[in-house]
């Protein structure tokens, strides 16, 4: 049966690339010398320069080297039950017989052979905490790579978002924003990071202003960072729905060796399930 899914599946076309759209030409990314149009999704270890994804980030450095996050956040991670074995990343790369690292169901989930069995990969959920980790390693070393705008985007906004906006400014910066005030309720967007597909500033900003104003609370300036750089992880992940290339998936799926927790979003919710082959072969009736 499994044979069956995965010749179906890989008889499906796939893209052959996820381009990025080049007639944006209002933008400048800061970092220094040419940027290739592609995200590093994960860092790496031991000064190795991370594999490339080519989903549609607006920018990212040329061949920078992506230091290992030494001490992620925990996630307050969600117990799989007991038919939901945790999933453990492979350390190396495994291939099915076919020489294909994994298959894609319903632009959403990634089917991969484990030495033990099956792993089915939530490719959002995964690709998140990924790039969760790489962001705030990213700002704890204070290099977030901007998108810097040439010509500012103004964005009006409600007098409580506006004001909470100009308010944390300087943590916004942190994060690689540039966000000034630009008279009544409008603010200027200066620079962006670039992590983010170009967004849809009205309603990042508001999103923003959503999550830096916590009514009734009076969070620490960490955790509404660490708030922060979950929505941020959230929204530049890649989502349910996308189609994904052969070399896409293997990319991803190799970067989960590579973080501490590839167990968990960022939000708790499981990147993966796995189902031994001890448990194929009991729902199957292969067991005496």
């Amino acid at each position: 049966m499994l044979s069956t899914i995965r010749s179906t599946f890989l008889g499906l076309p796939l893209e052959t690339s996820l381009r990025v759209d080049a007639s944006d030409q209002h933008q400048a990314v800061e970092a220094g010398g040419p940027h290739q149009q592609r995200l590093a999704i994960a860092p790496a270890r031991g000064g190795t320069t991370p594999t490339r994804w080519s989903g549609s980030a607006t920018a990212a450095s040329d061949s920078p080297t992506y230091p290992q996050p030494t001490s992620p956040a925990p996630a307050s991670p969600t117990v799989p039950t007991a038919e939901e074995e945790p999933w453990s990343p492979p350390a190396q790369p495994t291939t099915t017989s076919g020489g294909v690292r994994g298959i894609q169901v319903h632009d959403c989930y990634l089917v991969i052979e484990t030495p033990d069995g099956v792993a089915i990969v939530d490719q959002h959920a995964l690709h998140e905490r990924v790039l969760y980790e790489y962001f705030k390693q990213r700002v704890l070393d204070e290099e977030v790579e901007r998108q810097k705008l040439l010509v500012p985007e103004s964005v009006e906004l409600s007098p409580r978002e506006a004001a909470v906006l100009i308010e944390q400014s300087e943590l916004l910066e942190s994060l690689g924003f540039g966000i000034e005030a630009f008279g009544n309720n409008t603010v200027l967007v200066q620079a962006y990071p670039a992590i983010l597909r170009k967004p849809d500033f009205d309603q990042l900003l508001q999103d923003l202003a959503d999550t830096l104003e916590q009514p009734g609370q009076s969070p620490s300036r960490r955790d509404i960072l660490e708030s922060l750089l979950q929505m941020m992880a959230c929204k530049a992940a890649i989502k349910a729905g996308h189609r994904l290339t052969a070399e896409e998936m293997d990319s991803l799926l190799e970067q989960s060796h590579l973080i501490d927790d590839a167990h968990h979003c960022p939000h708790g919710r499981p990147t993966a399930l796995a189902l031994s082959r001890a448990e194929l072969d009991r729902q199957f009736g292969r067991l005496g």
